[in-house]
């Protein structure tokens, strides 16, 4: 079962929900990019990793989104679901790309189908919401506008596919560190992208990418993280850049891999090529 990573095409930040959340209204995309999970069923449930495990360090424990979507499903269905799982890592971990979400939306999907659980796809998104607003988005995929959390997701239709270029640095951008900052400055250079971007979707084609690519986390994050603020204007004479959920993934949507690479050598970067599939799991 493939985990692919996602990108927000248009990330704004509407104001205040109650428990310290934020309203926010997004586009989300689905990537060629993806994880991969395996699993059978097993005396206990344990869970290993494989692949190119890059960036923040993960858990095979309880605490695991993987693992926790498991237990949701058990808890749902109020089934035993021993497994043994292995989870091969390509997406880094802890850099916006919604890695460790599209592994717990895959599992909950992959499960709720190899055991016949039942579940319909709007089942299975309220089921993943509470472990965060990208595995609501991963259960669907595609392209879909998320409002609310993130978490409250609309189908639109597929656009055609687009290379872009992630930029990998050497860093991280812890994501409560990013909306402590946002929520001092209340930055909003994202505003109105949503809306500017629905009549281009709605015809299946790509809008102006000047009218439909922000995110209004990007100041917070280069707050946190001045370094990004650097590899954002050295970028610039290659084609939009955007910052991948709140961060440290960025993304440029113009020049080669290798024109990129060249540009973000200096910062220690490691850059990938990929594609915006908008490939839905329906």
């Amino acid at each position: 079962m493939l985990a692919p990573a996602k990108i927000n095409l248009s990330l704004e930040i509407l104001g205040d929900l109650p428990g310290g959340y934020h309203e926010l209204d997004s586009l989300f995309a689905t990537l060629d990019l993806a994880d991969e999970l395996h699993w059978k069923d097993a005396p206990s449930t344990s869970l290993r990793l494989g692949g190119e495990v890059t960036g923040l360090d993960i858990s095979v424990g309880e605490d695991n989104l993987v693992i926790r979507a498991l237990r949701v499903l058990e808890a749902a269905s109020g089934r035993s679901l021993p497994l043994e799982i292995e989870l091969i890592k390509r997406i880094p971990a802890g850099g916006g790309l919604g890695g460790g979400s599209s592994d717990a939306a895959a599992l909950l999907y992959g499960v709720n189908q190899s055991h016949g659980l039942g579940f319909s796809i709007e089942q299975l998104e309220k089921l993943g919401a509470p472990l965060g607003a990208d595995v609501s988005f991963g259960v669907r995929g595609g392209l879909a506008r998320g409002t609310g959390r993130g978490d409250e997701m609309q189908s639109l239709p597929a656009l055609p596919q687009r290379s872009l270029v992630l930029i990998l640095p050497p860093f991280f951008c812890p994501t409560g560190a990013v909306y402590r900052a946002w929520d001092s400055g209340r930055w909003r250079p994202a505003a109105g992208k949503v809306a500017s971007s629905l009549p281009f979707i709605e015809k299946g084609e790509w809008g102006p990418l000047a009218d439909m690519l922000g995110n209004d986390l990007e100041p917070a994050a280069e707050q946190v993280q001045p370094q990004l603020a650097e590899i954002r204007d050295a970028l610039r004479h290659l084609g939009p850049v955007l910052l991948c959920g709140s961060g440290s993934t960025v993304s440029c949507w113009g020049g080669t891999l290798d024109e990129v690479q060249a540009v973000v050598e200096p910062w220690g970067c490691r850059c990938v090529q990929a594609q915006v599939t908008c490939v839905s799991r329906s």
